[in-house]
Parts: structure tokens; sequence; C-alpha cells
């Protein structure tokens, strides 16, 4: 009897488990599950507001009907949170009085399209004080609710009010600059002296060295960096001589190597790469008492750009210097005179 009833104990704590989990069997729906912190002491984003508990000690997981396991993000704080069993929640439609725009930099800024160490550092968190993944993921959250909670007429979420650690203060801060930005940074840039390329930064064996030219980037959301230098008769090696080869590795120097005899007229290179980035998908339950979801997707894009310099045109300031103007305007003025001569 006793076996009986350890056996009906296991089985009844592995179906209750496996419930946590659910996968979605209709095609309009997704379910939601809780993973619970591993580091379930003090995740800082745990507090009561107006005497009712707004978050709990947990990390939202949505596993969707391909059965990706996504992280997901609550708003409507004043509505119950999604159960341990299961959540059933539909696709919906982002309130208009949310800034779309703003959220989608959160989340490009946030983790997980960021690592909670790159995060950190972007915080600009001393290493010993970098966040647990708990915390990046509490650190994107409270930057969402900044903007999807802040003019509710029931519950209010203030950044100043309601964040007593300074530390997850700093990266919701963070957060909330890079999404109140207007300018659009690209992932992937070309970063070269504009004064200087067009002159040799240093001669050896024969051959002349343009640059130093790199590629600057996110490491984390980019694949490697395919590289293609179509300027003839040069190639592309880094400082030491090495060859760069078909991939290029980000933030590392490199220069345009030309025989002394070949007058290069051109730098042309294109990179290409896959870039990782993450979309926001907003799902409301089908019981209304429930807080909405915001889900951030994984999604791969294709990255190209080109770096072209004429080297026979300086990089800045006037086409012509200012000695080359004097002598034109001294030409000019002779030639006049010689015209004015001839007509007398």
């Amino acid at each position: 009897m006793k076996k009986l009833k350890r056996f009906l104990t296991i089985f009844l704590v592995a179906f209750i488990f496996s419930c946590n989990i659910v996968k979605a069997q209709d095609a309009t729906r997704e379910f939601i599950s809780k993973r619970p912190s591993k580091e379930s002491a003090n995740v800082h984003f745990s507090y009561v507001k107006n005497g009712k508990r707004i978050r709990e000690d947990t990390i939202l997981i949505i596993t969707s009907k391909e059965n990706k396991d996504l992280y997901a993000y609550c708003i409507d704080m004043y509505k119950k949170y999604p159960s341990y069993d299961g959540t059933e929640y539909k696709l919906g439609e982002l309130s208009s009085n949310i800034d779309r725009n703003k959220l989608n930099k959160v989340f490009v800024n946030g983790f997980p399209v960021v690592s909670p160490e790159m995060l950190s550092r972007k915080s600009g968190l001393d290493e010993k004080n970098y966040y647990s993944l708990e915390e990046a993921y509490a650190v994107t959250q409270l930057a969402l609710w900044h903007y999807t909670e802040a003019n509710r007429d029931i519950i209010k979420f203030s950044v100043e009010e309601d964040i007593a650690d300074k530390r997850i203060l700093q990266g919701v801060k963070y957060l909330i600059g890079k999404a109140e930005e207007n300018k659009e940074e690209s992932l992937i840039t070309f970063q070269y002296n504009k004064d200087t390329i067009n002159k040799a930064a240093f001669e050896k064996e024969g051959f002349n060295y343009f640059g130093p030219i790199k590629v600057h980037g996110d490491i984390e959301r980019a694949e490697e960096i395919k590289i293609n230098l179509l300027s003839k008769n040069a190639t592309l090696v880094y400082g030491n001589g090495e060859a760069v080869g078909d991939t290029v590795i980000i933030d590392r120097e490199f220069y345009v190597k030309t025989p002394k005899s070949n007058k290069i007229s051109n730098i042309d290179i294109d990179i290409s790469t896959n870039l990782t980035s993450y979309i926001e998908k907003y799902y409301e339950p089908f019981n209304e008492s429930i807080q909405d979801i915001l889900v951030a997707e994984r999604v791969n894009t294709g990255f190209k750009d080109k770096l072209y310099i004429n080297m026979l045109l300086p990089q800045t300031g006037n086409i012509f210097s200012s000695q080359s103007i004097l002598g034109i305007g001294i030409l000019m003025i002779g030639l006049g005179a010689v015209i004015i001569k001839k007509h007398r």
C-alpha cells in the first residue's frame, strides 16, 4: 500500500510539473508558463505598491506553437499575474497610447537582445556589480513599465519612486535614455580618420599602407562579417601584415596595402553579415482579468554596407587648398588683364 501511495504521489507531481510548460495545440493560441528564478531570494522587481503585490519573483517564458521558449514581459500590472499551470494568450493589438517605437528601443538595448554582462557594461556598472540574468530581465521589465504604466489611472508606475535599488535604477535609466534618443545608430559601422585616409599611413618594403580602418559593431548581435575589397591592385591586411581574408574581426584595425608604383584611385569595400535582433509581439489573455504580455521574439536580418573613398580628393574641407585658391585667383587676374589689353 505504501509503495502504491508513493507511486501515485510521484505520478501526480510529475503530472503537475508537466502542466507548467503547456504546448499550444490551437494555431490561434499561445500558452504562458512561469520559470522560477534560480536566485529566488532577492530579485529587485518584486515589490508592493498601494498594498498590492505587483510582481513575483520569476521570469516569464512563453512557449509558442513552434515550441520556442521566448522571454515575456508584463503590462497592465494591476491585473492578475499569469498562473503556473499555463495561461492561454492570443495575439492582440497594443494600445495606440503607448509609443511602440520606444518599446522597441528598450527591447533592442535590453535583455535578451544583449547579455546581462553587456547590459551591465553599457549601464556603467563595475565588473563586481554586474547584473545576473534575473536582474537584467528586471531592468528591461522596469524600463518597459516606464512606457506602458506611467499614465494609467489605476496604478501609476514611477521610475524614481518605485525603484529603490540604485544598481537596477542605473540600468533602467540607461534603457530609457536609449529609447529617448532621436538618432538611429547603425549596428555595424566603418571607422577611420577622414582627414588622413587618402595619405599613406606608412611605407614598408615597397608598399603603401592606407588606414587604419576598422569595422565597429555589436559583437553579440552580428554573425561573422564578410568583407570584400573591390579596389584594384590592393589587398587588406592587419597591422602585423596578416591578410584579412574573407571575414574581418570586429574592432581590429586593418590597412589597404598597395604597391608604391601603383597610384590607388579609390578604396571600395563591401561588408555583409546577419544580425540578430528581437521584435516585440503583444499578447492578450482569453481571461481579461490577467495581465497582458509583450514577448521578445528573435529574428535574423541581413545587413550590407559599403565604404567608398575617392583617394584623389581631400576628405574634409574645401576641394582646393587656400594656396591653390590664391594661385587660381592670381591667374584669373592675369588673364583678365591680358584680355582687357587686347581689346584696347
